[in-house]
């Protein structure tokens, strides 16, 4: 089948799935109407925003005076547009997470050490963590994602210093304080370096990596703290020479793209370390060569997304160097930057 036949093939089957959920819709009994409207209905902003943006009716997902689906949806077209190989790789990377979660199932014979239940456990939490740093990207919340990295780094952190420690295990199980997280995990800076080393990293790899992980940690917690550094960044756009205030709704994607990359980008990093944790120490030697090479595939795409934010210089500071119009004198020169 040639790529022309394929698209055609799909496209028919677009039209099709449509035109069925288009009739049951109008066939709906009476008493479901409501649903069917306020429900389905939201699902066909979402796509207005999609279609505007892939048939050129609109060139960007800036919000407009539209229903929010629908700048979700024109945001979706966007970013997937902008960032195919980061979207890609976060998908590929939640797959191979699940494959983890799942050969440790296949290869336990139905009993699990505690250790091991409990990172099979932090594990699956970590995939969905990175699924919904994914999802927030792709419809303009790249602060959200930012945010919710953030506990995506702390898990995989657990999840290492676990591995297969009993003590650390029921320490983990027996925790009751709401407030606090388990000793082993009070200084994640710490448990930064244990994790990394835990990994095989060593001396001047060990401190440069461990540095660098717990920069990237620092700089998403910005947006989960609501940090005014990046609030007076992210809180606006410029619009030739206007200054707008941001209203509740997704990032126009000039804006947010960088924020965007470097959540994805840590987020599938620490589940990489989180997974290859998890292979090494929970799955039998002669069950890892598939999943081995899977990984290795995963490590390659990663560093073409990791070049791409070097190249830009986003890749140990994810926040722009914006002035605010608050920030000049009087007569009128900038401020010098710190």
């Amino acid at each position: 089948m040639t790529d022309a036949e394929r698209l055609a093939h799909e496209r028919a089957a677009l039209v099709a799935e449509l035109r069925t959920l288009a009739q049951r819709v109008e066939d709906c009994p009476v008493e479901h109407v409501g649903q069917a409207v306020d429900f389905i209905g939201r699902g066909v902003e979402d796509l207005r925003g999609r279609a505007a943006m892939v048939f050129g009716d609109r060139s960007n997902a800036d919000p407009q005076q539209e229903p929010l689906e629908t700048a979700e949806g024109a945001a979706t077209v966007d970013v997937a547009r902008r960032l195919p190989r980061h979207i890609a790789l976060a998908d590929e990377t939640f797959n191979f997470v699940s494959a983890v979660v799942g050969r440790v199932s296949e290869v336990s014979g139905g009993a699990l050490p505690l250790a091991t239940q409990i990172v099979v456990v932090l594990l699956a939490k970590l995939g969905n963590d990175l699924r919904g740093v994914t999802r927030l990207a792709l419809t303009g919340y790249p602060l959200q994602a930012a945010a919710l990295a953030t506990s995506a780094y702390e898990t995989a952190c657990a999840i290492a210093l676990i591995g297969t420690d009993a003590d650390r295990a029921r320490q983990w199980r027996e925790h009751e304080d709401p407030q606090r997280l388990p000793a082993f995990l009070r200084s994640l800076k710490d448990a930064t370096v244990e994790m990394l080393r835990s990994l095989g990293m060593r001396d001047a790899q060990l401190d440069q990596q461990a540095d660098h992980a717990y920069l990237a940690y620092a700089n998403l917690c910005m947006a989960k703290h609501g940090n005014p550094r990046l609030l007076a960044e992210y809180g606006f756009v410029r619009r030739g020479a206007q200054t707008l205030w941001v209203p509740p709704g997704p990032i126009p994607m000039p804006e947010a793209e960088r924020a965007t990359v470097y959540a994805i980008n840590t987020a599938v990093v620490v589940a990489l370390w989180a997974s290859t944790s998890v292979l090494g120490r929970h799955v039998p030697a002669d069950r890892r060569a598939d999943l081995k090479t899977r990984l290795d595939a995963i490590g390659r795409a990663r560093l073409d997304v990791a070049n791409y934010m070097t190249e830009r210089g986003w890749d140990r500071d994810p926040w722009q160097q914006w002035e605010l119009p608050s920030s000049k004198k009087r007569d009128g020169k900038k401020r010098k930057k710190k």
